[in-house]
């Protein structure tokens, strides 16, 4: 994260330089709601994200964080929903405070 947004990327391959990715910013004057969810378990595939090339990632059964902006939705899965929930919820209150 930076100082006035949250950031991540996703990559094809973890660890490697290589490959297509994604980078994804929102900042938090857009940022409306941060909440931890857990993803079902579905018979079917569910798509998360598609990469450059046409690559589809899909997610599993998991812990996520579900982040809503004013220009959308955007699905992370993450180890512990209710850590990283809580870290941007902190960060975004201490920018909202000038603190950052």
């Amino acid at each position: 994260m930076h100082g006035d947004r949250v950031e991540w990327t996703v990559r094809l391959y973890v660890g490697r330089s290589g490959g297509p990715q994604v980078d994804v910013s929102v900042p938090f004057r857009e940022l409306l709601q941060v909440m931890p969810v857990t993803l079902p378990v579905v018979p079917e595939l569910r798509p998360w994200i598609v990469l450059p090339g046409g690559i589809a990632l899909y997610a599993q059964a998991e812990p996520a964080v579900l982040l809503t902006s004013t220009h959308g939705q955007w699905l992370i899965p993450v180890h512990d929903g209710d850590l990283v929930t809580d870290l941007i919820r902190r960060r975004q209150a201490l920018w909202l405070q000038g603190n950052l």
